[in-house]
């Protein structure tokens, strides 16, 4: 995935970020200005433990399981929302 993500392009693509958010927010506790462009690492600080409850928290609410290759192609919120979107066969 591209660390260079596009605007949210419609209402189902800003509904599932602002989703995604709100994992994000719950396991990091203080809330960080998250954007589609915030790398996961770099920007919003996630250490290995929390991005494995930060995945776990995804499986668990979008009912998948993440294969190693999917989290190796996620940088930035925008990938996580792009693979989600990809997931659950949202054009």
């Amino acid at each position: 995935m591209s660390t260079d993500t596009p605007e949210l392009s419609n209402n189902a693509e800003a509904d599932l970020f602002a989703a995604i958010k709100a994992v994000i927010v719950s396991i990091l506790v203080n809330e960080r200005e998250i954007t589609p462009e915030s790398d996961l690492i770099k920007d919003l600080k996630m250490d290995s433990i929390y991005m494995i409850e930060f995945v776990m928290a995804l499986e668990g609410q979008y009912h998948f399981k993440m294969l190693p290759e999917q989290l190796a192609r996620l940088s930035t919120v925008g990938d996580v929302v792009q693979l989600i979107r990809e997931i659950q066969q949202i054009p």
